[in-house]
């Protein structure tokens, strides 16, 4: 069986062809990281496992029994039905596909199928419009929450779905946060995060696992930015400024404001100072809520740019 690694190209994923190798690659992903990083926007849920008889209009449900032989129609408005209708121990509903004629030589009479789909009523009985349908008892694609994803032309989010589960269970993850920040923010393995987000059994594991991705998402940015920088400074030539010679110039500035400066504005105005006096350019950011006193401290580096 095919292992695969976050690097592997996804024409070796089963049932990618040539073309579906280009709707994916116009669709940005090239790569079998790409595939699961592209992730659900929402779930349908299909774990309410029901039978028949207690299956109610307006519910989505799951539920298991015997399929049978599917039949096409054509409706009074020219649409094209598949019907068949599925059994189990409390009774029968209809099931109705539209438009995939395909079903017929598909669905297979007197085999057990698991179906997802909200409760309707078609001529006052039951029935399910659409449903989702697996063999056997259920656990992929019905029976449980469902991610539904981002999809194009040519791109389905049940391809996509389909593709991510072939994947997942062979995916050797290469975990990259150390496991002591993992154990410190109760943070979810790589490997066990991807299953939480494409394959969830509650609500509680896909917020988990967009904790973990939203950490790591913010920790590459900062890592970027502190490599940028450190790249900056070997590279980059500042004019160093001394500042000693003109505190008095911000102490007078200081002295004149109706209000004290906070610890946190003084400690701004420090590290800004010092960023001043060193070899290479200063790259700052002077962040805050509104009302909590930028304004005052930009204006005690002006107080004293100016005179220098």
């Amino acid at each position: 069986m095919a292992t695969y690694t976050g690097k592997t190209g996804v024409r070796y994923i089963p049932k990618v062809g040539p073309k579906f190798e280009r709707e994916l690659e116009r669709f940005g992903i090239k790569t079998v990281s790409d595939l699961l990083y592209h992730f659900p926007f929402r779930y349908n849920d299909y774990s309410n496992l029901s039978s028949i008889a207690e299956a109610k209009p307006d519910e989505i449900v799951s539920i298991t029994g015997t399929m049978a032989k599917p039949v096409n129609v054509l409706a009074k408005n020219g649409r094209r039905l598949t019907i068949s209708q599925l059994a189990d121990a409390t009774g029968r509903m209809t099931l109705i596909w539209f438009n995939q004629q395909y079903l017929r030589n598909i669905l297979k009479a007197g085999e057990q199928y698991s179906i997802s789909g909200k409760v309707s009523l078609y001529n006052g009985k039951k029935c399910i419009f659409a449903p989702e349908y697996e063999e056997g008892e259920g656990g992929t694609k019905t029976g449980r929450l469902i991610g539904v994803y981002p999809a194009s032309y040519g791109i389905s989010s049940k391809f996509l779905r389909s593709r991510i589960n072939d994947v997942i269970p062979n995916f050797v993850a290469d975990e990259f946060l150390p496991e002591e920040l993992l154990i410190k923010y109760g943070l979810p393995s790589l490997h066990k995060a991807l299953m939480y987000m494409h394959s969830p059994t509650t609500l509680a594991e896909t917020t988990k696992a967009r904790e973990r991705f939203a950490y790591e998402e913010m920790l590459l940015e900062l890592l970027g930015v502190q490599q940028r920088k450190s790249d900056w400074k070997k590279t980059a030539a500042g004019c160093r400024i001394l500042c000693e010679p003109y505190k008095n110039q911000l102490t007078d500035f200081i002295a004149k404001l109706p209000f004290a400066l906070s610890p946190s504005q003084h400690k701004t105005l420090v590290d800004i100072f010092a960023d001043f006096e060193r070899e290479h350019p200063m790259n700052r950011l002077l962040e805050g809520d509104v009302g909590s006193g930028k304004t005052v401290v930009s204006g005690g580096v002006r107080s004293l740019s100016k005179r220098i």
